[in-house]
């Protein structure tokens, strides 16, 4: 008579690789991406607040006259300041996006390893096109450590 061996579930954590190091760069990447999306946020708050009090303010009749040395029409600074909410609004989900690509780092997903040499990339091309040097030489070397590095591919397969 075999006796059946009883196997107990593997406790599924969020790192996937139990008793694995992270590679230190990934951790680094990963850190700098929170911080990154963290004042992406803040900038998108900020602007959504911004064009909403100066939507408030607008509608008051004694800041009327003081709007008249802008040289803007009513309709157009109230066109700029709903597109200040809007750009707010929009610079607030990217900086969301942005603290899920870093959790997905951490974490090892291999969809944000995707998604960050993409953006990488997206970083590399227009900071060539506008010759800003510092954006072109962080982007480059984090979308090519992630692509390429052999420490970072495993990170990212398990």
């Amino acid at each position: 008579m075999v006796k059946k061996r009883s196997v107990k579930p593997v406790k599924k954590t969020a790192y996937k690789l139990v008793g694995k190091k992270k590679p230190i760069l990934i951790r680094i990447i990963s850190i700098l991406m929170y911080i990154f999306a963290i004042f992406t946020i803040l900038l998108g708050v900020a602007l959504f607040i911004g064009g909403v009090v100066g939507e408030s303010v607008l509608s008051l009749e004694t800041f009327k006259t003081a709007f008249d040395s802008f040289q803007l029409s009513p309709a157009e600074l109230t066109t700029l300041l709903g597109s200040l909410i809007f750009a707010g609004l929009f610079i607030i989900v990217l900086g969301v996006a942005g603290l899920l690509i870093a959790r997905g780092l951490w974490i090892g997903s291999n969809w944000s390893r995707v998604l960050t040499i993409v953006l990488m990339a997206i970083f590399f091309i227009t900071a060539l096109f506008s010759l800003d040097i510092i954006t072109l030489i962080i982007s480059g070397l984090i979308g090519g450590y992630i692509w390429f590095s052999k420490s970072a591919k495993r990170h990212f397969t398990r």
